[in-house]
């Protein structure tokens, strides 16, 4: 690297002295270097001299143009903070979902360095390891989660820069995503499911609802004189809410369950969860994993959906599948997505191709109401 390219010296009009901007291994700086040139020249000849040293960038800055000393925040250390920070700022299961990734991280090589030590390079090692033991979405998702920890950071002023922004993210085009379940292969899950799995199951299956919202689902969400769900906006992955009608199958479900629930402070304020553990605890994803993979190893189920399919079929499937199956019985695309809860008609579009039905009986009903098949219409297009 070349004098001009790591350094160059630089005044402003509203501030006094001359400023040093500082490229550094893909991180750049700009810090105050002296009153006057000549004393900016030997303090940027001093940085340089620190850094070929093995000095870290926040570090020799200090030492070379003065200042507060760098951050003494670990990577570790500072992930406690940062999800502290986010209480209050983002949803409760944004902030879990962080809290799980962050863990992982908080396990790398460079966990317990300093902050203002870390570059690139530390983070495409680990995630070159990483991807061999899960996939590209998973080793995305960590670095998303690493780089709202440093965007954090800067803020507060414990790094300069953000690493993970010169960190390549994996391609994830044309993986395959979604994996759907026919009626049958649907029917024959819930009717192997235990007790406290089946309304649940039945739930995601009838309604399309993510698994964190049927988690939260309380009694005050649910109206029976409406039959209708209502997904609260802080229980939803796009802090919006919406209405659910619930079929009349579900409705059963629901008001069986509704009637076998305990009665307490919570169940007078309507608080209390829809669907229960065997303790009479809220369920969790721990229990609706185990739960679902216990029914898939169930006879009747590995009858009903084939080998290559089950090991793709998680809790996610039921939403993908309740989707399919609407488009499929010719609900409009448009509804579904309402339904859905999605934040973009093209999100819902993913199941356009199971519309072919009903792509037919719109073309059908198009040519009807043009009617050029009548005699008139023929002769006028003759002319």
């Amino acid at each position: 690297m070349n004098r001009r390219d790591f350094g160059r010296l630089k005044t402003r009009g509203d501030r006094p002295g001359v400023y040093a901007r500082v490229r550094w291994r893909g991180v750049e700086v700009e810090k105050y270097a002296g009153i006057s040139r000549d004393v900016a020249k030997r303090n940027l000849a001093k940085l340089r001299s620190l850094l070929d040293g093995g000095a870290d960038l926040n570090r020799a800055c200090a030492e070379a143009f003065g200042g507060p000393p760098a951050s003494r925040l670990t990577f570790e250390s500072a992930s406690a903070l940062f999800l502290d920070y986010r209480i209050g700022r983002v949803k409760d299961s944004t902030r879990e979902v962080d809290t799980v990734r962050l863990r992982g991280l908080c396990e790398a090589p460079f966990a317990k360095r300093y902050l203002g030590d870390l570059r690139p390079v530390d983070f495409v090692k680990w995630i070159e390891e990483r991807r061999k033991s899960v996939s590209v979405a998973t080793c995305n998702r960590d670095l998303h989660a690493a780089s709202a920890l440093f965007k954090w950071g800067k803020r507060m002023g414990h790094v300069a820069a953000n690493p993970i922004h010169e960190v390549e993210k994996f391609s994830e085009k044309g993986r395959e995503r979604e994996t759907y379940l026919t009626a049958d292969e649907a029917r024959a899950v819930v009717n192997a499911a235990d007790s406290v799995m089946r309304p649940v199951l039945a739930t995601a299956l009838s309604t399309g609802m993510r698994q964190g919202e049927c988690i939260r689902l309380s009694w005050r969400s649910v109206d029976f004189d409406r039959r209708t769900i209502f997904v609260e906006p802080e229980n939803s992955k796009s802090g919006k809410g919406r209405a659910i009608k619930t079929s009349a199958d579900l409705f059963a479900v629901l008001s069986a369950l509704h009637a076998a629930r305990s009665v307490n402070a919570a169940a007078h304020k309507g608080d209390d969860p829809v669907f229960r553990q065997a303790n009479g605890k809220r369920i969790t994803k721990t229990v609706l994993k185990k739960g679902l993979a216990r029914t898939l190893r169930a006879d009747a189920v590995r009858k009903a959906i084939p080998a290559d399919k089950l090991p793709k079929t998680t809790f996610h499937t039921l939403r993908h599948t309740a989707a399919s199956l609407m488009v499929a019985a010719g609900v409009p695309v448009f509804d579904v997505s309402k339904v859905l809860g999605h934040a973009t008609l093209a999100m819902t579009m993913r199941y356009a191709h199971f519309a072919q039905e009903a792509g037919l009986s719109a073309v059908e009903k198009l040519g009807n109401a043009l009617a050029l098949g009548r005699k008139d219409a023929r002769e006028a297009l003759a002319e």
